[in-house]
């Protein structure tokens, strides 16, 4: 008779009973590229989003203990863990762009090293553009466009900090994005 695998809460739960590595390696094994996937759709670097991952494991390798199975799933648990260690990581970045050339870092590592030349030169262009779109912005649509886009925050957070309604983040964004999307179609 064929055995069963273990759920991923089992294998986190045998983690936490015997101290043994096997089931926190296979949870790695079988939730890290799922992980990464949502990662990088938010930060959009892959070295960032692996480094963001690791963290998590990390987390959730030292307080596995603190797993309660009733909140939801392990992958849940990890997701979580992974999005907080991101809009952290954005919160300290705290981007001005306002001061930020087009050849800053911030905006070059969006420029992926292993293009060749020839696509280098095509995103750096692309970037130049894209800075100049952003500069002609009203400075509330720029810090807007930084807080939801770059740091990666929730329309509630920026509505928050910006002390505006949820609506006019909203809106403001809205209008933000299809002004970039326009001047970069032309």
């Amino acid at each position: 008779m064929p055995t069963v695998p273990a759920t991923n809460e089992q294998l986190l739960r045998e983690f936490v009973a015997s101290g043994a590595h096997e089931p926190f390696n296979e949870l790695y094994r079988r939730l890290y590229g799922k992980v990464l996937g949502l990662v990088l759709g938010k930060v959009r670097n892959i070295d960032n989003a692996a480094e963001i991952v690791q963290a998590a494991f990390l987390k959730l390798f030292c307080r596995a203990a603190q797993f309660r199975g009733d909140r939801g799933s392990v992958y849940t648990y990890l997701a979580t863990i992974a999005i907080n260690i991101s809009r952290d990581r954005g919160r300290k970045i705290r981007l001005d762009l306002n001061n930020q050339p087009f050849d800053s870092p911030v905006f070059l590592s969006a420029i992926d090293p292993h293009d060749g030349p020839e696509q280098q030169i095509a995103d750096r262009e692309e970037l130049e553009n894209l800075s100049a779109a952003i500069d002609q912005m009203g400075s509330r649509y720029r810090r807007l466009l930084q807080i939801t886009v770059i740091e990666g925050r929730m329309n509630e957070e920026a509505a928050a900090e910006l002390g505006i309604p949820h609506g006019t983040v909203r809106s403001r964004r809205h209008r933000a994005l299809k002004h970039l999307r326009k001047v970069m179609a032309a």
